[in-house]
């Protein structure tokens, strides 16, 4: 039953795959959940006003969805599939704007684009894909292309729309920018890093060399206290007598345990 519920929810996916390749699957099929419900409602409602053309956009829109889930479930390729998903749902996006769905209401639908956008495609292309929205719709309301618009807005409504969308998109980019500078230094941290064979000095992306120490603290939250261990301090202080103590029992989990010794003078 887990494995059936895994590979609905993360199209076949192993378990082994990267954590956020998995979350982005994973919001995907929420998203496309909450779509599928939504506009399948949307669609019965305007069939029942003899609005059907409108009806068939959004049946049109589940069906993409569900293809690009079948494509990335096939292919494992998500990035692609992805990227069509965000793009191609733009013009439902649109077409709300145009007629103003349900007591002018369609609009609002705009701001589900950043963030969905910026979650499944990255800064980049989420950020192309949600100022091309909100672009195309100012472009709507100039001459000769609002004559295409089968509906109006008042411009208070119109001026609380375009900033309330900007700050969604700018504070839905930040966190996501964030998100991806912290998954680049962990790359850092787990892939190969050049270090000095003789002092031990690891080379950064500039080209600087930095003690390992700096190094590990600048790219993670670890923090360093320097001792000695004995094998050093017979190296460093043979004319030390060294007494090392046996470290305390393991009480489970993990335990910071100090290096344990004392140096008497001969």
């Amino acid at each position: 039953m887990r494995q059936w519920l895994h590979d609905i929810f993360y199209c076949e996916f192993p378990r082994e795959a990267d954590n956020e390749v998995l979350v982005r699957i994973l919001m995907y099929n929420v998203f496309l959940l909450v779509f599928l419900i939504t506009a399948i409602s949307f669609a019965i409602f305007h069939a029942a006003r003899g609005a059907y053309l409108m009806a068939l956009i959004l049946l049109a829109g589940c069906a993409l969805l569900i293809g690009v889930r079948e494509y990335i479930r096939i292919t494992k390729n998500h990035q692609r599939g992805f990227k069509v998903a965000v793009f191609f749902t733009l013009p439902v996006f649109l077409i709300n704007f145009i007629t103003g769905g349900i007591q002018n209401c369609g609009p609002l639908w705009h701001y589900c684009c950043p963030m969905v956008a910026l979650l499944l495609v990255g800064p980049l292309w989420g950020s192309l894909a949600s100022l091309a929205l909100i672009g195309v719709s100012l472009l709507l309301l100039v001459p000769p292309f609002s004559g295409l618009m089968l509906t109006s807005y008042t411009p208070e409504f119109l001026l609380r729309f375009f900033v309330s969308y900007m700050i969604v998109y700018f504070l839905a980019f930040t966190y996501e920018l964030q998100k991806s500078r912290a998954r680049k230094r962990l790359k850092i941290l787990s892939g190969l890093l050049p270090i000095c064979a003789s002092c031990k000095k690891i080379r950064d992306d500039k080209g600087y060399w930095n003690q390992i120490e700096a190094y590990i603290a600048e790219h993670s939250k670890a923090e360093f206290s320097h001792s000695i261990c004995p094998e050093c301090s017979l190296k460093l202080y043979p004319e030390f007598d060294i007494k090392v103590q046996a470290p305390p029992p393991a009480t489970g989990g993990l335990t910071r345990l100090p290096c344990l010794f004392s140096l008497q003078n001969d």
